[in-house]
């Protein structure tokens, strides 16, 4: 028999293993949820349209028909006729891009009538109003083409951009300014293709449910051959006023 000092010797020294049946064990789950928040600019605050100089360089250097605009015999890039399709695949790119980033996909088709757009708004309360296409195609176009002067003439732009492109950044805008009705009159079309793409929805503030539809009416989606016959049939009703 071991003796009182052996034993608490022992009992300092063995290790004490201690089991568990499965039924006294209880298992702890966190669970952690991450929402992220993105503002989506309002279609009438004053970043309807952002155009940085980060994404201008994107669309000068990346756009097949820009880089070959930057190719041409000067006596072509002062030619209007010459130069019209640039000119609108530069605005067009442009738009394109910016309406990529998360924060500024407010503007998105109508489902109920192919010849309207709906856009954000959030003066009187946050919600979607209509809007005709040809009003948003002028916006757009006028939006593009300001801000793309004004990055022509920054000192970045002097530091960032290479002749060619700062010539584009320039003459491209300026010549829409020129016959804006022209170019917004064949706009109309690219943009109704562009806002397909963009996906009907997608310009819900992320993290919220659509804000209410001011005068949207029930009618379901229409169809791609639906939507060409509500073009040809001619003009909508007015749209809502907005800040130019």
């Amino acid at each position: 028999m071991q003796s009182l000092e052996e034993q608490l010797k022992a009992a300092r020294t063995t290790p004490v293993i201690q089991t568990f049946s499965a039924h006294n064990l209880s298992q702890t789950t966190i669970q952690t949820s991450i929402t992220n928040h993105i503002h989506v600019n309002a279609w009438d605050g004053q970043d309807r349209l952002v155009v940085s100089l980060d994404l201008l360089k994107e669309v000068l250097r990346e756009n097949s028909m820009l880089r070959e605009y930057r190719e041409l015999p000067e006596v072509n890039r002062y030619d209007p006729e010459f130069v019209s399709p640039y000119v609108l695949e530069a605005l067009m790119a442009v738009i394109r891009r910016a309406h990529r980033l998360p924060d500024g996909r407010n503007i998105r088709q109508n489902p109920s009538r192919a010849d309207q757009v709906q856009v954000l708004v959030r003066e009187g309360g946050e919600r979607w109003e209509i809007l005709t296409l040809v009003d948003a195609v002028r916006l757009l176009f006028r939006d593009a083409a300001r801000q793309m002067l004004h990055l022509a003439n920054t000192s970045a732009a002097l530091r960032e951009l290479t002749p060619e492109e700062r010539s584009a950044t320039s003459l491209l805008p300026a010549e829409y300014r020129r016959r804006p009705e022209k170019y917004e009159r064949e706009g109309k079309s690219r943009m109704a293709a562009h806002l397909a793409d963009l996906g009907a929805g997608s310009a819900a503030a992320p993290g919220r449910r659509d804000p209410e539809v001011a005068d949207r009416g029930g009618a379901p989606d229409r169809t791609e051959e639906a939507d060409r016959e509500a073009r040809a049939a001619g003009p909508s009703r007015s749209a809502p006023e907005l800040p130019a």
